[in-house]
């Protein structure tokens, strides 16, 4: 991420908003951190992240308008989810998936569709691993980030990966309460199983998980209704409208190996009624890496 300027909201003595410019995809970021009662930052508190040791301060990053940081759509290929043929060392297949660009491009695959083949590869290896690679690469052509495949190889980091399914856990909390994550994510980073899940991948499949007619939103639906795995999606939508109760603001808790994430997703629509992501704001902490002098000759 590149800075190019920040602006500070000190109207909260226990608070400080932090306006970004992220100059690689020219879209805003908000984060609000813990101050004390003389503007520093408050570095401990009671914040847990799956995947991170400890606890710290919470620190809400809101990205202002994510949609389109790399494709300038928020669905590149133009639909909200359809299936793409692979070629890979385990021969063709064909998965349904979702291109989405919020944040950073991903591409989310419904885990259940992944060929059989796949199914009885070791996760870490390499011939699992170059699966996961041969449907990124295809998927970065549909979404015009690639000219071909052997184009798409050579940048590893964009798009990025992740297979989606329904949540593999439910907590049950001490007044009996149970809860259950929307969705579970297995996701990838430069041709390697990812620990947690990127910050960034949880804003972009928190919208899409919103969203009626994509991969994620099919997953979740398909839960609720405890029909059996490869049960096929309702209709989708291609046209981009929304209903008016899809719109507004949601919690969307997205399950991961080490853990959940929450992002809190704001949907809108334009004045041809067609869909908007106004933002997404999740959560991380900060820890101290080094701390120094500097001097000043007057």
């Amino acid at each position: 991420m590149s800075i190019q300027y920040f602006e500070l909201d000190v109207a909260n003595v226990e608070q400080i908003d932090v306006t970004i410019l992220n100059t690689n995809t020219n879209r805003k970021i908000v984060q609000r951190l813990q101050v004390d009662e003389d503007g520093h930052f408050c570095e401990d508190g009671d914040y847990h992240i799956g995947g991170v040791k400890g606890t710290a301060s919470q620190i809400k990053v809101t990205f202002v308008e994510p949609a389109g940081s790399m494709t300038n759509q928020l669905f590149p290929s133009g639909h909200r989810r359809e299936e793409i043929t692979v070629n890979s060392s385990i021969g063709e297949f064909t998965v349904a998936a979702s291109m989405v660009d919020a944040a950073n491009p991903f591409v989310f695959v419904d885990e259940t569709t992944m060929p059989t083949a796949w199914n009885t590869l070791d996760r870490l290896d390499g011939t699992s691993l170059s699966v996961i690679e041969a449907i990124r690469c295809a998927a970065a052509v549909r979404m015009g980030l690639a000219v071909d495949e052997k184009s798409a190889h050579l940048v590893r980091g964009t798009p990025k990966i992740a297979l989606l399914s329904p949540s593999k856990s439910t907590n049950v909390f001490a007044d009996n309460s149970k809860h259950t994550a929307d969705i579970h994510v297995n996701s990838y980073s430069m041709g390697k199983p990812h620990p947690s899940f990127q910050l960034t991948g949880a804003v972009c499949l928190g919208a899409a998980t919103s969203i009626p007619g994509t991969i994620a939103s099919d997953i979740r639906e398909r839960a609720k209704l405890l029909t059996p795995p490869g049960t096929p999606p309702q209709e989708t939508l291609d046209d981009g409208l929304l209903a008016e109760s899809t719109l507004g603001r949601r919690t969307v808790t997205i399950e991961h190996s080490s853990g959940e994430i929450e992002a809190e997703v704001n949907l809108g629509k334009n004045s041809d009624g067609k869909i908007t992501v106004e933002g997404v704001a999740v959560s991380r902490t900060a820890r101290r890496l080094f701390e120094g002098n500097v001097l000043l000759r007057m």
